[in-house]
């Protein structure tokens, strides 16, 4: 009996020590009541409109970038390229960001979005179609990310390049190894690949007030330096040099890829693509895809040495 009882009195035991763990784990319902897993934080971008902050989940944001960012009649694997590299491009802004915002829609800041009221009022009456097109191309590549080395790439992109992309460290003194220079050729075939604007004497002194002018006006430019790709860094003007960056904003130029000429008593520019030129040209994504390209390989094929998530 001693033996019996002994076992009984171990059983006992046994049971008081597990009693208590089961009632940690569970409630009443059978549900847990452990920490739960902490969740993913909601995709959401805050977008600096104007002068007020709008919290939009991702697809409305990237949907908006898209509409405003690229011509809708793209094919689809361009849309779908143009959304992953607008995707990343505001991630990264939002992985810094330490105000009240992430990103702005300024287009000379960041990149351009436009809402539901302005998308309807540029397509008119093909809102509902050019809307699910771009919904659609958004959904498919939903949370891809263009990633160099473990970091979110700085995936800026561009109308139309010279032919071929620029590298980023001729045009903003910093070494993006993804963002070098590579072939662009269908950018020549573009409609707008080649733009030339006249410019009088008086316009050039409105522009440059700040500038010395000398008497003869054939001799205000010289010495313009270019890289290999054609974009000008610098150029001497009246024996004051300019960056290039300047030059295009004061004569507000489509590219810092541009010919000045003095014929006739006025200057002739003659510009080469639109945009700064780093980075996926839109036009060229969108002739690879016509090609049947697909997104990734586009981006890729812009985004040297990048990989998706």
């Amino acid at each position: 009996m001693r033996n019996v009882y002994s076992v009984l009195a171990i059983i006992l035991f046994m049971c008081m020590l597990l009693i208590p763990l089961l009632a940690m784990e569970t409630d009443g319902e059978n549900k847990s009541i452990l920490p739960p897993v902490t969740e993913e934080k909601e995709d959401v971008f805050r977008v600096l409109c104007g002068e007020e902050v709008a919290t939009l989940s991702a697809e409305e944001y990237i949907t908006g970038v898209v509409a405003a960012e690229m011509p809708v009649l793209y094919e689809t694997e361009a849309l779908k390229a143009q959304a992953v590299a607008a995707y990343t491009y505001a991630a990264r802004k939002r992985a810094t960001a330490e105000g009240e915002y992430d990103i702005t829609n300024d287009h000379t800041k960041d990149q351009s979005y436009i809402n539901e009221a302005a998308q309807r009022e540029k397509w008119g009456e093909k809102y509902e179609e050019y809307s699910q097109k771009i919904k659609s191309a958004v959904t498919s590549v939903a949370g891809k990310k263009l990633i160099y080395k473990d970091e979110l790439c700085l995936s800026v992109y561009h109308a139309i390049s010279s032919g071929k992309t620029e590298s980023a460290e001729n045009f903003w003194d910093k070494e993006y190894p993804y963002l070098c220079s590579v072939e662009s050729v269908y950018d020549i075939l573009s409609p707008d690949y080649k733009t030339e604007k006249t410019v009088t004497q008086d316009e050039i002194k409105t522009a440059f007030s700040d500038v010395t002018f000398t008497e003869d006006p054939q001799e205000w430019f010289s010495d313009t330096v270019k890289t290999q790709v054609g974009t000008v860094t610098e150029i001497t003007f009246c024996n004051t040099k300019i960056k290039g960056t300047v030059f295009r904003e004061k004569l507000s130029l489509r590219s810092q890829n541009f010919d000045i000429e003095f014929i006739d008593g006025v200057f002739k520019i003659t510009v080469r693509g639109y945009g700064h030129g780093v980075g996926m040209s839109q036009y060229g994504a969108n002739c690879m895809a016509k090609q049947g390209a697909k997104y990734d390989e586009i981006l890729l094929a812009y985004y040297k040495g990048a990989k998706i998530e």
